[in-house]
């Protein structure tokens, strides 16, 4: 069974966007359960897709030496906001522990267009 791990990090980030949109972690769990469906063997098989991405997500290109496939979710859904590419999660997946780790959410808006890389190496990052 996959499993989906949020750093606590990711907690932090939860409460401090849950200040503005009261249902964001309602609709975390509605994105959990895709991640589930997406990681699991019999999951989705969609053609030309890494298992463990799910639709409207993209690998982060440019980050050197990580362990694991990290992505970004453009197309997380929010009740609490009208359009759908405003959130954004940023997540692990490591094939070989059958594992998603939830890194960070953030809200575009607040005039930030990239992922804390800083995050990424801290728990990914491959020592030399």
């Amino acid at each position: 069974m996959p499993e989906i791990v949020p750093l606590k990090e990711f907690y932090k980030d939860t409460e401090r966007l849950a200040k503005r949109f009261p249902n964001i972690e309602a609709d975390l769990e509605v994105f959990k359960k895709a991640l589930m469906t997406e990681m699991a063997p019999d999951g989705l098989k969609i053609v030309g897709r890494e298992r463990g991405r799910i639709q409207g997500a993209e690998r982060i290109k440019n980050l050197g030496k990580v362990s694991g496939a990290i992505y970004k979710a453009k197309r997380f859904m929010s009740t609490d906001l009208h359009a759908t590419d405003r959130v954004r999660v940023i997540y692990a997946y490591e094939c070989e522990a059958d594992k998603c780790t939830l890194i960070e959410i953030y809200f575009k808006g607040d005039n930030r267009d990239i992922e804390d890389r800083q995050r990424i190496y801290k728990y990914f990052g491959q020592k030399a």
